[in-house]
Order: structure tokens, then C-alpha cells, then sequence
């Protein structure tokens, strides 16, 4: 996890002097002026906005696309820079696509079997036009025309030269970047995105695709110049299936729940289970089926506190010790009402699964889970060298005689105070997600703990009631504004909605207007918060240059 810098905002922007924010919040600098890549799956999407989905999956048929669950969490969080394996991809898009387009000529153009050059030559313009999701500028214009007239002067016919100058279009950077260089003197403090950037920001964010003409003729008209108009195209696209799927998604890839089909369990640690591929894949889409019937309606801190799953026959009664759901899809999962020690989705299968050791759980592993995902609390490396402690505990010991020993020790203790109790409270579950009340070696495991600081050292029975307390917590509800404002900005290489100290999300200036914001709507939902992210003025300013 990164930081941000330190320094004031000014005026109504994001940062220590925007009006109405806390005295006591931290100033948090704008973004600064850029430019985003699309990552793979957006290019992919882009290319069905252009020319359909079948086109666009023909396109990518031949090559391993990531699944959007499984993919970096913001999407850039190695940056912005385009490497030459990515590049190799969409090159190949482009000349599928372009393929395509002279196979199907007439059905894509309009132009007819014997095409004229206006035809053509309009054909491609407005090609260039929507998938730079703006209005071409005259050296873009001429550019393309060039493409397509030195074709013609190799001796191409007009199909042929179509066809080079879409593949032009798909390799250039107005296709695979879009910029957020805002309008006028960059170097005024604060700096507000063109109408056309600030569209395809929006889009990329809430539909992990480009602008539909909706948003785009908003964009043209110059109206989405305040929090009301983008707050209402925010709602319009929150509700497609489109936006969903992305979300849905998003916080599969947040919790890393599609790591689980990776994950190796040995038999031996898990008596009575075998722990197959089969079984891993249920648990994947159980996260996922979680996600699509929670994060839509009620309320954001049921992602916590909900006691639904929606599981198969493999994991109703082996996993969760529940009758086999009766109200199935056509894959065989339903919903079930889950015993109330469970609480979603710190309690789910897939996530104590994938935050498990092959040999065992690992209290250790799922206290850093719940510290970065649900406090956004810095997960310390781990020590190395002379540093690292020169005993180690009994390998016998249990997990809390573990915990205690690392309490001990001044390399351990200052960073594990933060996490261990975390753990010790999952520890009641077993590497596979089933509930139990003694360890391997017989020796009963107690789930009782006193949380950290963070929750104000709160005491709690077990997991039900610490997902209670983190869910009731401002901590939690900052931790998921200011992730999922990040999600927006993609890349954090330039900036972010970090407070300074990263371990410190509800003191972030940005974070505090939105999670205001989303408290004063009265709205508790999910979508909710996007829509408030979505509002921000942190979304629609840049920094200027110094």
C-alpha cells in the first residue's frame, strides 16, 4: 500500500481546505494531471462497445485474458506504463479486428460492395471518434486519412485501406490511454477535468467500459459540470448489468476470494474433506454469488454482518454443517441461512480458505487479511536478518500460546498487536472453512479476543460478534471509501485518497467528504458510497503543474 503526500488542498478542492471538512482531517493533495492505460480487460470491453461482444471475444480467443476477479486491486497498481507482452496483445486485437472489418465490409460500413471513397473515408473518421470516446481533434484526422490514402497509394483496395486504418485507430494512444489533463491554465492549484475525460473516468470506473452515447452527449452538452448531474448518470449506470458485474467483481479481486482455485490443502489437514479442484471452484463462486445478491440492496455493512451464503450440495453440509439449499440455479446453488457463529464474508469458505496454509489455517494470514481489507491498516514486511528473533516458540504450541510468544518479542510485537486477534478469532475455523472447537492435536481453541486499538480494544466471544464491531466501526466504513476511491483512479502512481500515514484511511480529507456525504444521503447501501465517490470533487480536479 502506498502513500499520499502531505500537503493542503486548496479552495473547494479535495484536500485540507475544502469547505466543510473536519479540522482534524488530513490534508490529502489532488491527483495529479496524467494519463491512464486501460487495463486488458477494459481494452477488451472497449472493442465490444466498438464492434460487439462476439467480436471482440474472437479477438481475444486465442489468448489467456485474466479474469477481472483476479486482477490487480486498483486495477494499475503497478502503474500506468505499458509493457511490450500488453502492447503484443492489443496489437493483435487491432489486427483481428481489422481482419473482420474487411471480411464483413459491408455489413460493418454501410458502404456497400463497391464502396466509394467519401464512404470509407467517413466510415473510419467516425470509427476514430468512438473509440477515442471524444471528438477527433484535425491532426488525429489527418493522421488516419494518411493511413488510409498511403494503403491506397501500395496498390490497396479501399476495404484493405478500412482495414489499416481501424487497426491504427486500435493501436493508438487515444484508444488505449485516455487523459485526465483537464482544461485551462495547468498551473492554477486545482484543475477540473474536460467533459469528455471526466466521462470516460466515470465510465471506466462504474462499467469497467467506455462512455455509452448517453454519457457521451452529457459530455457534449457540458453537463457534467456538477455533483447533481454526475451523481444521476452515476445511478443510471450503477443499475445496468454492466455496472454491477464490474463491482461484483471488484470485490471478488479486493478480498482476492479467486485465489482460492489455486490454493493447495493437504488431506491430512482437513480430516474427512477432500480438498479437490472441484470443491475450490464451489467456493469461488460462492464469493462471487455472495457479492452479486449482497452488495445491490440493505445495507454496505451486510457484507459483514449477513448471515446468508449461497452455496452447493459440497458446501452446505461438508463445510458449513447446513441442510443442502432447496431454491437452486441451474449450477445447484442456492441460498441457506448459516449457524450463528458465521458472519459473510469474513467467515466465508473462499476466504478462509485462500488465507490458509497447506498445512493448516494460519492465524497469522488471515489477521493480515482482515487488517488491510477491513481497516486498511499497512501490513509490515516481514523481518529479516539479525533482526528476526533468535528463538522461535515451541513448534507444538498452540496458536494463542504462539500469539503470546510473538507478544513478547520486540522485532514481533509492535506489528503483530495490530493483526493476531484478527486471527485468533478465524482460528475457530479449520483450513477449509469448517467450524470446530479443538485443533489437530485435540486442544480446545478459545475464539475469544480483545481486538486492537483500531476498534478500541473492544472485547469479543468470537467472529460473529468482531465482524459486529468492525462493521459498526467508522474505521471500516473510511477503509471502503477510500479503496474503492482508489478503484476509481486506477493507478495510485500519481496520487490517491491515502491520508498521509497510510495506516490512517478515516483521517484522509477525501475520504472524510465522501463518507459525509454518504452518511448524509441516508442511504446505507453499497451503492451508495459509489455514488458518492462518483460526486467527489477529488474525481473531477487535478493538480496543476508547480
Amino acid at each position: 500500500m502506498g502513500t499520499a503526500g502531505g500537503s493542503s488542498g486548496t479552495g473547494g478542492g479535495a484536500g485540507g481546505g475544502a469547505a466543510g471538512a473536519d479540522a482534524d482531517c488530513a490534508p490529502t493533495p489532488l491527483v495529479k494531471r496524467r494519463i491512464v492505460r486501460l487495463d486488458t480487460n477494459q481494452v477488451v470491453n472497449s472493442v465490444a462497445a466498438l464492434m460487439g461482444a462476439g467480436v471482440a471475444a474472437e479477438a481475444v480467443a486465442d489468448d489467456n485474458i485474466e479474469p477481472r476477479t483476479l486482477r490487480d486491486f486498483p486495477p494499475l497498481a503497478s502503474g500506468s506504463a505499458m509493457t511490450v507482452t500488453s502492447f503484443d496483445l492489443y496489437d493483435r486485437v487491432a489486427r483481428k479486428v481489422g481482419e473482420h472489418v474487411l471480411e464483413e465490409f459491408d455489413t460493418e460500413t454501410g458502404c456497400g460492395t463497391t464502396p466509394t471513397e467519401a464512404c470509407a473515408r467517413d466510415y473510419l473518421l467516425e470509427f476514430a471518434e468512438r473509440a477515442f470516446r471524444r471528438p477527433l481533434v484535425d491532426a488525429e484526422r489527418e493522421s488516419f486519412l494518411t493511413v488510409y490514402d498511403e494503403c491506397k497509394g501500395f496498390g490497396g483496395t479501399v476495404p484493405e485501406a478500412v482495414q489499416h486504418g481501424v487497426c491504427a485507430v486500435l493501436d493508438s494512444p487515444g484508444f488505449l490511454y485516455r487523459t485526465e489533463l483537464g482544461e485551462g491554465d495547468s498551473t492554477e492549484p486545482e484543475i477540473l477535468l474536460a467533459s469528455y475525460e471526466l466521462a470516460s473516468e466515470l465510465a471506466y470506473f462504474l462499467t469497467d467500459a467506455p462512455p455509452d452515447g448517453e454519457l457521451l452527449e452529457a459530455a457534449a452538452r457540458g453537463e457534467l459540470s456538477s455533483p447533481d448531474e454526475i451523481g444521476e448518470h452515476a445511478v443510471r449506470l450503477l443499475s445496468t448489468a454492466a455496472g454491477r458485474a464490474t463491482f461484483e467483481a471488484a470485490m471478488t479481486s479486493y478480498f482476492r476470494l479467486g485465489v482460492v482455485t489455486y490454493v493447495v490443502i493437504d488431506p491430512e489437514s482437513v480430516p474427512g474433506i477432500v480438498p479437490s479442484t472441484g470443491l475450490f471452484e464451489s467456493m469461488a463462486r460462492e464469493g462471487e454469488l455472495f457479492f452479486r445478491e449482497t452488495l445491490w440492496t440493505g445495507d454496505f455493512r451486510d457484507l459483514l454482518v449477513s448471515r446468508r451464503a449461497y452455496v452447493n450440495d459440497s458446501l452446505a453440509t461438508p463445510i458449513y454443517g447446513v441442510p443442502a439449499p432447496t431454491d437452486v440455479d441451474a449450477d445447484g446453488f442456492g441460498p441457506v441461512v448459516l449457524p450463528e457463529i458465521r458472519a459473510e464474508i469474513l467467515t466465508s469458505s473462499p476466504l478462509l480458505t485462500m488465507s490458509s496454509r497447506s498445512n493448516g489455517p494460519s492465524v497469522v494470514g488471515r489477521g493480515l487479511l482482515v487488517n488491510a481489507a477491513l481497516a486498511c491498516q499497512m501490513n509490515p514486511p516481514f523481518p529479516e536478518g539479525e533482526d528476526f528473533p533468535s528463538t522461535m516458540p515451541d513448534p507444538n504450541a498452540t496458536e494463542r500460546e504462539k500469539a503470546a510468544w510473538r507478544a513478547e518479542q520486540a522485532v514481533c510485537a509492535g506489528c503483530h498487536v495490530l493483526f493476531d486477534s484478527f486471527g485468533l478469532a478465524l482460528d475457530v475455523f479449520d483450513a477449509v472453512g469448517r467450524e470446530r472447537d479443538s485443533d489437530l492435536s485435540g486442544r480446545p481453541i478459545d475464539p475469544a479476543v480483545t481486538l486492537p486499538e483500531i476498534f478500541d480494544n473492544r472485547e469479543v466471544s468470537g467472529p460473529a460478534e468482531m465482524a459486529a464491531v468492525i462493521a459498526e466501526s467508522p474505521v471500516f466504513k473510511a477503509c471502503l471509501a477510500m479503496s474503492f476511491m482508489n478503484y476509481a483512479f486506477a493507478d495510485e502512481s500519481r496520487g490517491s485518497a491515502r491520508a498521509p500515514l497510510p495506516n490512517q484511511p478515516a483521517e484522509s480529507c477525501m475520504v472524510d467528504e465522501v463518507v459525509r456525504a454518504f452518511d448524509e444521503s441516508g442511504d446505507p447501501s453499497f451503492s451508495s458510497l459509489l455514488v458518492q465517490i462518483a460526486r467527489s470533487p477529488a474525481l473531477r480536479l487535478r493538480q496543476g503543474d508547480p
